[in-house]
């Protein structure tokens, strides 16, 4: 095998080790804060009178990477 092919199949295998270990690390994560959190509390907390939800809102968006990774499993326990 040439060293392009080899390199290229160590940085495919990392990657994919690294993407699989935060996907579940994080949706571990939001089945937790799930169990501890009721949805009421959120709703009530995104949704307060004034400029506080969005600012919330904004800084829970802010320290996620912008990866579907971590984006995936938190919409989807938002949506639940």
């Amino acid at each position: 095998m040439s060293s392009q092919l080899q390199d290229a199949l160590g940085m495919f295998a990392f990657l994919a080790i690294e993407l699989s270990v935060l996907f579940i690390g994080i949706s571990l994560l939001v089945g937790v804060l799930q169990r501890h959190i009721p949805p009421s509390k959120v709703e009530a907390l995104l949704t307060s009178s004034g400029k506080r939800g969005y600012f919330l809102a904004a800084g829970l968006g802010a320290i996620t990477p912008f990866c579907s990774c971590s984006t995936i499993p938190m919409l989807k326990g938002l949506i639940r």
